[in-house]
């Protein structure tokens, strides 16, 4: 499964997320942050994108999709849709 989510998680997000990929680790999550250098809470020396990376997930920034990620996605798709055609 997949899940690309769109928002600057707040702490019980966070927790929530990193609660999830250990508990389903077969998920593919990433992040797209509008700025992933903004700090996870005033004063912190953690931004978005180094708790992203320090917990495992793959992120993007400036609210970017990277090409990589469009093509892995219509390749999963074309897969999928190839195996419920048989």
């Amino acid at each position: 499964g997949r899940r690309v989510s769109t928002k600057d998680a707040a702490v019980k997000e966070r927790q929530k997320f990193v609660l999830l990929k250990e508990q389903h680790p077969e998920l593919d999550i990433r992040f797209i942050f509008s700025r992933a250098s903004t700090p996870i809470y005033k004063g912190s020396p953690t931004t978005y994108g180094k708790w992203a990376t320090d917990h495992g997930f793959l992120w993007s920034d400036k609210g970017q999709v990277p090409q990589q990620w469009l093509d892995e996605i219509s390749h999963w798709l074309n897969v999928s849709s190839k195996k419920s055609k048989k």
